[in-house]
């Protein structure tokens, strides 16, 4: 799939999401509004027909407690039913007011399952009740029947449903147009700015390489000094500078899926931490490393491998001389997690997420002693998020810097 092809279609898929989740917290609000307003209404009705002795020919009214104006009626969508039953449960007389599907028999039925809940009131189904025990040991049972209402409720957030799916496809039409329009635009500055870095890149390395020659040429005639040690060190931290900002562009533009193929990440892990034995060594660090066997996955080998130089180097530049490294490798659901945690003198003077910024430095005199670029970690992440993964650090103590990797096996 090209990349325009890709944008356009995240550009309407995140549209299309966002559009139905408003439409569907709308319509869950209106049916939720309403409901709370059917309880209501059914709580005020059971009130007035409590406080009467019999039914009412005409709907009684429910809203006593609040001002309306003059001439507006109140109208229940619904029924009420008065049902007089003895002391023994025999149902004396049945009164219902209002429009109802509910035959006497089956307001019969409801009366005994509800005289059977030994209930003063509640809910069941869609009837609200509540129980009334009279002189003599008779019961008056008073239902409000609200069927009806929820029947135009489930209807309405039914049709709201059709039309939030109508609208749905007419804003996938419509944002075609939009979509082509947009991607065209953002992968022009990409392509932009991936120009500019290559061609910077590319024409960065002749002067570096002319520089390094003309440096081995004076070091063959003057010897070396500390002045052609600084010269040649910052020589290759400009090459590191130059190959990472390289990769960068390669990863912006996103790993294929034909690019990727079953990688042993126990055996690369432990590669990567064989070739780094010698700087350890050199800068007399520890290193404590478990790395559980079989881990496996489906991705880039060689940026899976770029990924692990990347977190080594900067934690073997970073670290405390003479301090420690521990390296963890182990499955976690369908995950693998790789964490790497390295001694230090002095934290970051910075949040850990802003060091995966570009070009930024918790500490620039450190870097600028060491050799780094601002880059590394921001290249780690590119390089994990385009095998679905992510890359955290994080500050456990006070002398200890963590870089978590979690990548997922079906990359």
């Amino acid at each position: 799939m090209s990349m325009e092809r890709m944008l356009r279609r995240r550009f309407v898929q995140g549209s299309m999401l966002a559009f139905a989740i408003l439409i569907l917290m709308i319509a869950v609000g209106v049916f939720l509004v309403n409901y709370v307003q059917m309880e209501a209404a059914s709580e005020q009705l059971l009130e007035v027909l409590l406080s009467q002795g019999e039914l009412l020919q005409r709907p009684p009214d429910i809203d006593q407690r609040r001002s309306r104006r003059p001439g507006e009626n109140l109208f229940f969508p619904g029924a009420a039913h008065d049902i007089r039953v003895d002391k023994e449960g025999n149902i004396l007389a049945v009164h219902s007011l209002g429009f109802t599907h509910t035959s006497e028999e089956e307001l019969g039925h409801l009366a005994e399952d509800i005289l059977s809940l030994d209930s003063p009131g509640g809910k069941q189904g869609a009837f609200r009740y509540e129980i009334v025990t009279e002189k003599g040991g008779g019961r008056r049972l008073v239902l409000v029947d609200n069927s009806v209402r929820m029947h135009v409720l489930l209807d309405t957030l039914r049709g709201t449903v059709l039309m939030a799916a109508v609208s749905l496809l007419l804003l996938f039409v419509i944002l075609q147009p939009v979509a082509r329009r947009v991607s065209r635009a953002w992968l022009r500055n990409i392509n932009r700015q991936k120009e500019f870095i290559t061609n910077a890149s590319h024409e960065l390395k002749t002067p570096v390489a002319i520089m390094t020659a003309n440096l081995d040429a004076m070091e063959l005639m003057m010897g070396e000094n500390r002045w052609s040690r600084n010269i040649r060190g910052q020589a290759g931290r400009l090459t590191r500078l130059i190959a990472q900002l390289m990769m960068i562009s390669r990863l912006d533009e996103g790993l294929s899926r034909d690019q990727k193929r079953a990688v042993d990440l126990s055996a690369l892990v432990r590669s990567e931490l064989e070739n780094y034995r010698e700087p350890m060594e050199r800068r007399q660090l520890t290193l404590k490393a478990q790395v559980e066997d079989g881990l496996t996955m489906r991705g880039h080998g060689e940026a899976l491998g770029q990924l692990m130089r990347m977190l080594l180097d900067n934690a073997v530049q970073y670290a405390q001389e003479g301090g420690s490294l521990m390296l963890t490798a182990h499955s976690r659901h369908r995950s693998v997690v790789i964490q790497l945690d390295n001694s230090v003198t002095a934290l970051p003077d910075c949040p850990p997420e802003s060091l995966f910024e570009r070009f930024t430095r918790g500490d620039a005199a450190h870097n600028q002693q060491t050799g780094g670029c601002g880059i590394g970690l921001s290249a780690a992440r590119s390089i994990a998020q385009s095998h679905r993964g992510a890359v955290t650090a994080a500050y456990p103590d006070a002398a200890t810097f963590r870089v978590t990797v979690t990548l997922p096996r079906g990359s």
